[in-house]
Order: structure tokens, then sequence, then C-alpha cells
């Protein structure tokens, strides 16, 4: 579900991004807020997201496919667990 995104140099808040939208209830001004951006920026981020998976994270599904595969990492860095 990922595709290319791990291999962006901006990985790291590409994932934030996106975790933050999901806790957020998918909804872009609280996001934004909770992220300290502009509105238009997460927008911008999302995009970009969108054209690297070429989904469209309007579909729900889409979203929160992103949003559980986003969270696997965090899964596998918990102490005891093994990789």
């Amino acid at each position: 579900m990922l595709g290319p995104l791990p291999h962006q140099p901006d990985w790291h808040e590409l994932r934030a991004t996106v975790l933050a939208w999901a806790e957020q209830g998918f909804h872009l001004v609280r996001t934004a807020r909770t992220l300290h951006v502009h509105r238009n920026t997460l927008v911008y981020r999302l995009r970009k997201i969108e054209r690297l998976l070429g989904r469209d994270l309007r579909d729900h599904r889409n979203a929160l496919a992103l949003h559980l595969a986003c969270l696997v990492p965090e899964a596998n860095s918990e102490p005891g667990k093994r990789s």
C-alpha cells in the first residue's frame, strides 16, 4: 500500500501527515492545526501522496488502508516485538 512513499526524502513528514489526518477524523482544518501547518500545505502533502500512490484519498477505503499501512512500522518498533 505504501508503494514509493518510504523511499521519499520527506517520508517521515508524509507519514506523520497521514497519521495526524486519520487521528483528526480526516478533517483538514483540525489536522493542519495539529501539525502547525497551513491548510494548503496539508492539501499539498495529501495530493503528493495521491500522485505517488495513484490512489484517491477521498475514497475512505484508500485513506483507511493508507493509515493502517503507516501504523505497521510503529507496531514493529515496539519493545519486545521481533521483526
